[in-house]
């Protein structure tokens, strides 16, 4: 939440980090009781660090409206924007801490998607996004032309301004909902939900709102349910920084790049981690992802189709005044590994997955089993063939494939052993491969000798033609050979 057009700062330490170097700055706001699996938790320290970005520039205008205080030639004013500024540019996410217990990034959501109701604040598809700066036309950062390429990022000196916004001021906006999509969704073992979840950083940690696991999609790849609604408040924010000064930019639906509209002073990065146990989802459940919401909304509204929020939330008030920075994302405890292999069609029977080889579909199940051969996560392949298990701790593990599920193709048949046997020790498993075979067609079958060695006559121009040198013709045939057919008794040594 801040004043428009205002400097706002955030108490703390500037950190003054050299390129490549990695930053762990412990949070200022420390949660003691509350575990990770339990609830939404303030992170207690970041694990980035600022490289090298790429250079560009361009000519634009200020955008209007304008923070003239910040741009004193006026809004719609030439100005030449640089970006990549200096040699310590981007900060690059790797992972993050609560309190003893560090997470890493296992991978960043398939697809982040903004779903928007026209109104006062804007129609169409506006792009509203901050960059870190160093002066009001040199950003430190490197440039994104979109809100979607700054959201899926593990560059976190980037983000959206009021991303919740829509009450016809200068940083407002039409975005309602905010989905990180993982299209073929998450299997967990059950012991381990509360050890694998969500990364939400905001700059200046100061504004609320409420988020949702995403149940099932539909036939377009778009939420379909949700879990259910958690709030979560300011409190709950780990400011951890490094403290960013940010340009906000817009870009209308018909401009082709970023305008300058108002700087913000420093602010620090916040986090809260979000677990999947702390989202309400059972032992068992399958989530694709998590969306964000406006702090003004309850579980009683239209989540899926948004036809009842509302449009005039103000991001001053903090209802929908998230800062929201990039890193959306899949994170997992260091301690817990992952488990990935693909279902294939082996065509050449020889028991190993080769790339040229096909891949079955997609939704077919596969089952994650203990040492004791309880089921403890169970998931479906994606539209590749592959499957993967997240958040596996050490230990011994079965992985078997569901020879009844329908979606595996008529005729296909498990030739791997169905219940592949795999240890996990700290490092990902991959390649744990079932190949499947498919009932072999009619074979075409040369005739060499037929009736010349029962009626001893010798048939000539019969089967003329056969291929004496070709090993690829169809029609060759090895030696001893007779290309005419013609001798009524068999060469010596041909029957083999």
């Amino acid at each position: 939440m801040k004043s428009l057009f205002k400097n706002n700062t955030t108490a703390g330490i500037t950190q003054k980090l050299a390129v490549g170097t990695s930053i762990s700055i412990v949070g200022l706001i420390v949660l003691g009781t509350t575990t990770p699996a339990n609830a939404q938790v303030g992170i207690t320290s970041l694990d980035a660090a600022y490289q090298r970005g790429t250079s560009s520039s361009y000519d634009t205008t200020v955008a209007n409206p304008c923070s003239t205080g910040n741009y004193s030639s006026g809004c719609d004013s030439n100005i030449n924007m640089q970006f990549g500024d200096g040699t310590a540019n981007d900060l690059k996410l790797s992972g993050f801490n609560v309190g003893t217990q560090s997470y890493s990034l296992i991978q960043l959501a398939d697809t982040v998607a903004f779903r928007r109701v026209n109104g006062q604040g804007a129609t169409g598809e506006r792009q509203l996004v901050f960059f870190e700066y160093n002066t009001n036309n040199k950003i430190k950062s490197s440039y994104t032309n979109t809100m979607a390429e700054a959201m899926l990022s593990t560059i976190i000196n980037r983000g959206i301004d009021n991303a919740f916004s829509n009450d016809n001021s200068t940083a407002s906006n039409n975005i309602e909902r905010i989905d990180y999509i993982v299209s073929s969704g998450l299997a967990v073992p059950n012991a381990n939900l509360g050890d694998i979840g969500f990364l939400i950083l905001e700059r200046g940690g100061n504004d609320p709102f409420k988020i949702a696991a995403i149940t099932s999609l539909d036939a377009n790849g778009k939420p379909a349910s949700f879990g259910l609604l958690k709030s979560v408040a300011t409190t709950t924010w780990g400011k951890i920084g490094p403290n960013v000064q940010t340009a906000v930019m817009r870009r209308e639906e018909n401009q082709t790049a970023f305008r300058p509209s108002h700087l913000v002073g420093n602010q620090a990065i916040s986090g809260v981690y979000v677990s999947i146990s702390s989202l309400g989802i059972t032992p068992g459940q399958k989530i694709y992802g998590y969306a964000l919401f406006p702090n003004d909304i309850t579980a009683s509204n239209d989540l899926i189709n948004l036809s009842d929020f509302p449009t005039t939330t103000s991001g001053g008030s903090g209802e929908g005044g998230l800062d929201l920075m990039a890193g959306g994302g899949i994170f997992m405890l260091n301690s817990l590994s992952t488990i990935s292999g693909t279902l294939y069609e082996d065509t050449n029977a020889n028991g190993d997955f080769d790339t040229n080889e096909p891949k079955l579909p997609k939704d077919i199940t596969v089952k994650l089993l203990d040492n004791n051969n309880n089921v403890i996560a169970t998931t479906t392949t994606d539209s590749n063939g592959n499957y993967t298990f997240t958040g596996v701790a050490n230990g011994n593990y079965k992985i078997q494939v569901d020879t009844s599920d329908t979606d595996i193709p008529t005729g296909y048949t498990l030739k791997t052993a169905n219940d592949l046997v795999v240890n996990v020790s700290g490092s990902p498993i991959t390649d744990q491969n079932f190949g499947f075979t498919i009932p072999p067609s009619n074979p075409i079958v040369l005739l060499i000798k037929r009736i010349t060695a029962i009626n001893q006559i010798a048939l000539t121009n019969i089967i003329d033609g056969v291929d004496n040198g070709n090993p690829e013709s169809p029609n060759y045939v090895p030696a001893p050979k007779d290309a005419d057919d013609n001798h009524p008794n068999w060469v010596s040594n041909f029957l083999r």
